[in-house]
């Protein structure tokens, strides 16, 4: 779970204030008109080609060299390629044009906070707080509580995270770092407070329903766990990190273990400038965790080999005939079912199963990656070898 200071942060604000401007489709006055290349530079930020975006921000700073907008967007685009010295001029150059812009306050104590110079992100960050007209004060909040964190100081990284809630109600960023703080820490009472909380202001995020995952499993509702958990794994196509840790999780119902004793710690890191990125969030965990869970992970899997067979329930009948017939036409949409009879209260049924596979895993991406896209719904179920 994963969230620092990022060069998205610094992203973000810089949108949140410029937005996305029409440009005059009078092409020989665009290109003498500072705004043209201005505005070309931020569509390139925007796309993640930061070489265009250089080379047109200094376009439009050899036309208006003291334009604080210009200067604060060329720091962004260094900070994002790992160029920190030039991010840093062109950040103070802004703040001595106008020492009232409040964001380039903002990501200058990003900046410093990715460089280790502690106190400076947070004399800075402090200050883009102060500014009265500043309506993106969380983002300063957020950034400061984290530069707390990194330097163990828990208590006021807790302060100011809540203070970034407090100022903006539906700010995701905050809702993952503190949840996963006190999952790490075991309080879970708190965690799910904050989770219910996101919930309740709308943020359908994969990371909230995760996190919910991990709550319900630790209070021992694995019912309401698979279901978080499950809905994680749906919604989170394009964050493999979040796929995996769902996988991992719903493996350890299935085998009817108790939420992990070990302490699941997240360290949030800073982006190193090799892997800056302003349109990207950096995916993180702590390595130690990492490989301890791995290593349970594998104990395990090998304990489901050992132990389980596990396959997919899709109808039961009371008649031969019936089930056969369902059967075949399974079989005409390319599956291999089979019938399984069974004697309950001296009646027999047959049930009509997929499978088998090597674990719950396996079985539930068959389920939902083929047999629900095939209109076929089904039960997961296993048998002790």
């Amino acid at each position: 779970m994963k969230v620092l200071f990022k060069l998205f942060i610094l992203f973000v604000v810089f949108l949140g204030i410029f937005g996305c401007s029409t440009v005059s489709t009078k092409k020989e006055v665009q290109e003498h008109n500072w705004k043209y290349y201005y505005k070309l530079g931020l569509s390139y930020i925007s796309s993640g080609e930061n070489s265009k975006a250089i080379t047109y921000l200094h376009k439009a700073y050899e036309k208006n060299p003291t334009n604080p907008d210009i200067l604060n967007a060329l720091g962004i685009v260094y900070s994002s390629v790992g160029d920190f010295e030039k991010a840093e001029r062109f950040f103070l150059k802004a703040i001595k044009i106008n020492p009232e812009l409040a964001e380039t306050y903002t990501n200058l104590g990003a900046l410093y906070a990715q460089k280790g110079k502690y106190n400076k992100a947070i004399e800075y960050l402090k200050k883009a707080i102060s500014k009265v007209e500043y309506y993106d004060k969380e983002k300063a909040y957020y950034n400061l509580a984290l530069v707390y964190k990194r330097l163990g100081d828990y208590e006021n990284y807790e302060y100011y995270m809540t203070k970034a809630l407090s100022y903006k109600v539906t700010f995701l960023p905050a809702y993952i770092s503190l949840s996963n703080y006190y999952i790490s820490k075991g309080k879970i009472d708190k965690a799910k407070t904050v989770l219910l909380k996101a919930k309740h202001y709308g943020l359908d995020h994969p990371y909230i329903y995760l996190n919910l995952g991990k709550v319900y499993y630790a209070y021992g509702d694995t019912d309401l766990a698979k279901e978080y958990l499950k809905k994680a794994y749906k919604n989170a196509i394009n964050n493999q990190f979040i796929r995996e840790e769902a996988k991992k999780l719903l493996g350890y119902i299935a085998l009817g273990k108790e939420y992990p004793s070990a302490k699941t710690k997240v360290k949030e890191k800073f982006v190193k400038s090799k892997e800056s990125s302003s349109q990207n969030i950096k995916k993180y965990k702590e390595k130690a965790e990492k490989n301890q869970i791995e290593e349970v992970i594998n104990k395990k899997h090998k304990e489901k080999k050992k132990n389980f067979k596990f396959y997919i329930q899709v109808g039961v009948f009371s008649s031969n005939m019936k089930a056969a017939e369902f059967v075949n036409q399974l079989m005409a949409q390319g599956l291999k079912p089979e019938i399984s009879r069974k004697t309950i209260a001296d009646k027999v049924y047959y049930y009509v199963i997929i499978g088998y596979f090597d674990n719950y895993l396996q079985a539930y991406e068959y389920l939902n990656e083929k047999l629900k896209k095939k209109g076929i719904n089904g039960i997961i179920k296993f048998e002790r070898l």
